[in-house]
């Protein structure tokens, strides 16, 4: 099983300025997110194969740091709480969860 997860998401970031190195920030972000599962299995006595993918809105708040290493670029790290409402139904019939909530960490470069 294969899944994937996508999100395009936007909103205002507000940062507290200050005269050190680290500057913190905090974002409140919507869009929408989409998802897409591949189920297969092959065997002698049994092959089955599934794909299924979802669409619906995002949202997501939180906050970081940005760590200026030089001039012009800082190491940024971010910690979101995030909602997505992905209404669908599977292939058995079986009514899917419409929202779903997680704990997103990224680790990146800022170049500003």
């Amino acid at each position: 099983m294969r899944s994937r997860a996508s999100n395009l998401l936007f909103g205002p970031e507000f940062k507290l300025r200050n005269h050190t190195r680290a500057t913190p920030f905090a974002h409140a972000l919507a869009g929408v997110a989409h998802v897409t599962t591949d189920f297969k299995t092959d065997s002698a006595a049994f092959a089955f194969s599934d794909q299924h993918s979802r669409t619906g809105a995002a949202l997501a708040l939180g906050g970081g740091v940005d760590v200026r290493m030089i001039k012009h670029v800082s190491l940024r790290v971010v910690v979101d709480c995030m909602q997505s409402f992905l209404s669908g139904e599977a292939p058995s019939g079986q009514t899917l969860p419409t929202r779903q909530n997680y704990l997103r960490g990224m680790l990146g470069v800022a170049i500003h």
